[in-house]
């Protein structure tokens, strides 16, 4: 059971290095694009059958953790921009449509 707390321990401490990072890209991917976008909450979850999702309601931009761990960093940058492009189209062209992955 202690393997278990230890590996559940690392996984938390992983995310939140990640998230961090994630952050850091997000800000400047803004700054160098000249972005003007709200910030958002980024996460990085649990998911097998989706690399990155954008959600509306509760302006949250998630990343796989299955992507980080199997792919490269650019690749992660490419889901991140690919989810804020959702984000992007809801804030400036459609200022509040639904949800959008």
């Amino acid at each position: 059971m202690e393997k278990h707390t230890k590996f559940e321990s690392e996984f938390a401490r992983l995310g939140r290095l990640w998230t961090r990072q994630l952050y850091l890209e997000y800000e400047r991917i803004c700054r160098n694009h000249a972005v003007p976008l709200r910030r958002v909450c980024l996460r990085v979850w649990d998911a097998e059958r989706s690399f990155g999702n954008w959600c509306l309601a509760s302006r949250t931009i998630s990343t796989s953790a299955n992507l980080i761990k199997r792919y490269c960093w650019s690749r992660v940058i490419n889901v991140l921009k690919h989810e804020m492009d959702h984000q992007s189209v809801d804030e400036m062209l459609c200022q509040g449509s639904k949800a959008t992955t």
